[in-house]
C-alpha cells in the first residue's frame, strides 16, 4: 500500500484515486477537541527539515506577516514534537504574543483544535491531513520544496482543497476547503480494505437486542 497515486504508479500498483495515509482509517470526532472553542486560525510550523535556523525564523516571520494581512488575532500554535519545536515556538510566541499554545500532551488528551470552517497555516503533513478532514480551510506552507511539496500535494490532490504556498507571496485567506464527507468515506473504505487483506476481518458487531 502507498499514500498517493504517483507512488502507486511508481510501485506498479493498480491505479486508484483512493490511496491515502493511514490516519484516514481511524479519523473521527474522537481526534478533535470538543471541550472548548478553538482559535479562528491555527498555526503549525517547524524547524525539523528546515534548511537552517535563519530559514526557520524567516518562516515564522512570514506567518506573522500573513496573520497581520488577514487581520487575525485569535490564533493558536500547535506543538507536534516537544524537543524539535521548542526553538521555533519560542520565536513564534515572541512574534505572536497573544497566541495560545497547544502542547502535544494537550492534543493527545483533548484532541486536535480543529473544526469545519476554521483556517490553518501548516508546514506539517499530518496536521494538514487531520484538520482538512475536520473540514478546516488551509494553507500548506512548504519549508523544503524537495520533500514537503510532494507530501502536501498528495493531500491536496486527494481532496483537502488547501492552497499550496511557498514564502514568495502573502495569500488571500481561504474561504473554502477541507475534505468532503463522501471523500473521507471512500478513503476510509479503501484503507479498511487494505487492513482486512493484511489482518483479516475483525469480529462482527453483536446483533442489536
Amino acid at each position: 500500500d502507498v499514500r498517493d497515486a504517483p507512488s502507486a504508479e511508481f510501485a506498479g500498483l493498480v491505479p486508484s484515486g483512493d490511496y491515502c495515509d493511514d490516519v484516514f482509517l481511524g479519523f473521527g470526532p474522537h481526534l478533535l477537541r470538543t471541550d472548548e472553542a478553538v482559535p479562528e486560525v491555527m498555526v503549525s510550523v517547524q524547524s525539523l527539515l528546515a534548511e537552517s535556523a535563519s530559514a526557520t525564523e524567516e518562516t515564522v516571520r512570514f506567518v506573522a506577516d500573513v496573520l497581520r494581512a488577514w487581520q487575525v488575532t485569535d490564533v493558536g500554535l500547535l506543538e507536534c514534537s516537544p524537543d524539535k519545536d521548542r526553538d521555533v515556538l519560542a520565536v513564534a510566541e515572541k512574534l505572536l504574543p497573544r497566541a495560545r499554545r497547544y502542547s502535544l500532551d494537550d492534543v493527545l488528551v483533548h484532541g486536535l483544535p480543529a473544526r469545519a470552517g476554521q483556517c490553518w497555516i501548516s508546514t506539517r503533513f499530518h496536521p494538514h491531513a487531520v484538520a482538512g478532514a475536520a473540514g478546516a480551510f488551509g494553507v500548506a506552507l512548504v519549508v523544503r520544496a524537495d520533500y514537503y511539496t510532494t507530501k502536501h500535494r498528495s493531500l491536496i490532490d486527494g481532496g483537502s482543497r488547501w492552497q499550496l504556498l511557498d514564502e514568495s507571496r502573502i495569500p488571500e485567506r481561504p474561504t473554502s476547503g477541507g475534505y468532503h464527507s463522501e471523500r473521507l468515506t471512500r478513503m476510509r473504505a479503501a484503507k479498511l480494505a487494505v487492513a482486512e487483506r493484511i489482518y483479516g476481518r475483525g469480529p462482527a458487531d453483536p446483533p442489536a437486542r
